[in-house]
């Protein structure tokens, strides 16, 4: 019984990490996104929709 309980504890481990590393990813690809719409909004290249569109996506990925 205890195997079985240390076993399921190590998958409940396992996943909650891939679970942290997935939004890592997300909070960076939105981080990345976010300055790429900044510099070109700053060049007038993309819409402030757009911006504010990204903006709203990084914020969600920090939360």
């Amino acid at each position: 019984m205890a195997q079985i309980q240390v076993r399921q504890r190590e998958a409940e481990k396992a996943a909650a990490m891939a679970v942290a590393s997935q939004r890592e990813a997300e909070l960076d690809a939105a981080r990345k996104r976010l300055d790429r719409s900044k510099e070109l909004a700053g060049n007038d290249n993309i819409s402030r929709q757009q911006l504010d569109d990204n903006l709203a996506r990084y914020e969600s990925a920090q939360a």
